[in-house]
This record gives structure tokens, sequence and C-alpha cells, in this order.
């Protein structure tokens, strides 16, 4: 019986542990560098709960914003699995690109 419910908590834990899921918003083409990598901190799943990232303002004008995206990591699942769902925190990066490598209009 100890060992049934060993093999299904490793299991619940294994499969917890790689729902991990990505989400990117490419905005403008061309090449960028990372401008801020950072997380979120939601409680209870974050039933409820937004928090705004201002692109534009992270790359100094919304036409030089590359792209952005929400991620949730390994260890942002398992934190939220040790907490039972108290916790769930997100990560979020932010790509900007220099005026000078965004594609110009008539291309």
């Amino acid at each position: 019986m100890k060992k049934n419910i060993t093999i299904v908590i490793l299991l619940a834990g294994a499969l917890a542990l790689s729902a991990c899921s990505k989400q990117q918003f490419s905005i403008n083409d061309g090449s960028g560098s990372l401008a801020k990598d950072d997380k979120h901190d939601f409680i209870v799943g974050g039933i409820r709960q937004t928090e705004v990232v201002d692109a534009a303002t992270i790359c100094s004008g919304a036409d030089k914003v590359m792209s952005v995206e929400v991620e949730q990591t390994a260890m942002n699942a398992f934190l939220t699995v040790v907490s039972l769902g108290i916790y769930a925190p997100r990560q979020y990066r932010v790509t900007c690109g220099s005026a000078s490598t965004l594609p110009s209009a008539g291309e």
C-alpha cells in the first residue's frame, strides 16, 4: 500500500512539474536584446489578479518593443505545487530593439 501511494505521489509531482507554459507575443520583426527579465507574484493561483507590464516604457517607445513573453518555469510550477497553489509566480521578459534594427515601413 505504501509503495502505491509513493508511486502516485511521484507521478503527480512529475506531472505538475512538467506543466510549464510559455506565451510569446512578437510585436516587431528584427533583432533585439533582453531588456527586462522579472517575475510577478500571485496568490491563490492568481485568481482575479492582474499585473501590467508597460513594455513601451521599458523599451523607451512602443516602436522599439520586439516581444513580450510570459512563462511558468519548472521552478515556478514547483513553488506553486509546494505551496498548494497559495503562491504562484510567473516569469516575464521584454525584448527591445533599437530603431536602427527595426525594418522600415517600406520593407
